[in-house]
């Protein structure tokens, strides 16, 4: 798992997955898992189905939904309401934090690791936490290859852990044209399938504060919008971290005689 500046984020995921092409004769994985076997043959996605080895936390049944729409969609099908002998398995064997925390530690047992094997009786993913559940349901959609009737997944056993504990971009919401909360979302859906965890809101005037109804026609993003960001943000592992500058680009105040 990497760290991707935001200036180069679009280049570096397009470069990255131009030059995995072909490496292993399966799909571009991005980022590439520290530990991956590819076996011979695959299994059809038609022939599974999702379940989990525990009763599912709200984390647990938002992978699950995304990895059941998401295989929907490039199947063609309602994947969710099926019911197969051969299934896709969420065992979530601890639980750990869904976001970042103080001191998060990295490498093969932090809880952001999983592993992830494809075989003839199914699919199953293994992780101490929900993120690394979800982590795994990330690499499980990038593995698919074909759409429609044909879509399969190849035999493969990988192991995967984060080597940096904080990974993630900054926005910069503070002049100019912003960006809708539709187009924050689009982001942090990117961010969340190739696995970031932090998201840097950085902000000026650009919030309503409560007590400012000076500052407040300034703000473009009402209280509401960013509680939103926040719990989009949590649902996919993402850490909303809130980066305010009140002083060094606030010239636009003095406009007021207030200030």
């Amino acid at each position: 798992m990497c760290q991707v500046p935001a200036s180069s984020f679009r280049l570096i995921i397009s470069a990255a997955l131009l030059c995995g092409i072909g490496v292993y004769g399966h799909n571009a994985l991005l980022p590439q898992p520290q530990e991956i076997h590819f076996g011979d043959g695959n299994i059809a996605i038609s022939k599974l189905s999702i379940r989990y080895t525990a009763e599912p936390t709200a984390e647990d049944k938002f992978a699950a939904d995304e990895l059941a729409a998401r295989l929907g969609e490039l199947t063609k099908s309602d994947f969710g309401a099926r019911h197969t002998s051969k299934t896709i398995v969420l065992k979530r064997t601890g639980n750990g934090p869904a976001i970042p925390v103080n001191n998060d530690p990295a490498g093969p047992n932090s809880r952001e690791a999983y592993s992830l094997e494809v075989n003839n009786d199914g699919v199953e993913i293994t992780a101490p936490s929900s993120a690394g559940i979800y982590y795994g349901v990330q690499t499980l959609l990038q593995l698919v290859e074909g759409t429609g009737a044909n879509a399969t997944l190849p035999f493969v056993q990988i192991r995967d852990w984060p080597t940096l504990a904080y990974r993630g971009m900054m926005g910069d919401f503070s002049e100019g044209e912003l960006l809708r909360v539709s187009e924050v979302e689009r982001q942090l859906d990117t961010l969340a399938r190739f696995k970031a965890n932090q998201y840097y809101f950085y902000s000026e005037a650009s919030i309503e504060f409560e007590g400012y109804e000076v500052v407040n026609p300034l703000g473009r993003y009402s209280k509401d919008d960013v509680r939103h960001v926040i719990k989009y943000a949590r649902q996919r592992h993402i850490d909303v971290v809130p980066c305010m500058e009140l002083y060094g680009h606030m010239h636009n105040l003095f406009r007021y005689e207030k200030y």
